[in-house]
């Protein structure tokens, strides 16, 4: 009998040149007339390939749910010109403050560019290219309640 491994499996050959030579010889065992050892190894090879196979489809669900929930958590972000926006100075990260924000300025865009790209302008007037994944929205409430200060320099008297 002729056994081959092919890509992780068992595979039974049967060889007509073997059974030529020697007439006189059995005809090579089939499969189910293998030996119990044999039987025993080739049944745990394919209960192994069926739990390799069930492990790759259980991971490929994950990754599709793991995908639809992080996709849903991503904000679409549509400029138009004359939207407020923040821009996002990366370059702090080098030096940062504790309490400093990332995120500067106020900024009016000019012009909305193919491929996300936005034109803001300056403090100076002049426009400047940005990638729009560097700035978000800058949301300003109509209504502002006004102010009281209290002196603590002086306390209340009875």
């Amino acid at each position: 009998m002729k056994v081959s491994m092919i890509l992780g499996s068992l595979a039974v050959c049967k060889s007509s040149l073997d059974t030529a030579k020697r007439p006189n010889r059995k005809s090579e065992p089939t499969l189910g007339e293998l030996d119990t050892s044999q039987g025993k190894r080739l049944l745990q090879l394919h209960e192994l390939e069926e739990i390799r196979l069930d492990a790759l489809e259980s991971s490929r669900i994950y990754k599709e749910r793991t995908k639809t929930l992080h996709d849903q958590k991503i904000l679409k972000r549509k400029f138009k010109e004359g939207d407020l926006v923040l821009l996002f100075n990366s370059r702090l990260k080098l030096f940062p403050g504790k309490l400093r924000s990332r995120w500067s300025g106020q900024f009016r865009v000019l012009e909305v560019r193919s491929y996300g790209a936005l034109v803001l302008e300056g403090k100076d007037g002049k426009g400047f290219v940005v990638n729009g994944l560097r700035i978000k929205h800058y949301l300003v409430s109509e209504k502002r309640e006004e102010a009281s200060t209290v002196s603590l320099d002086d306390p209340p008297t009875c």
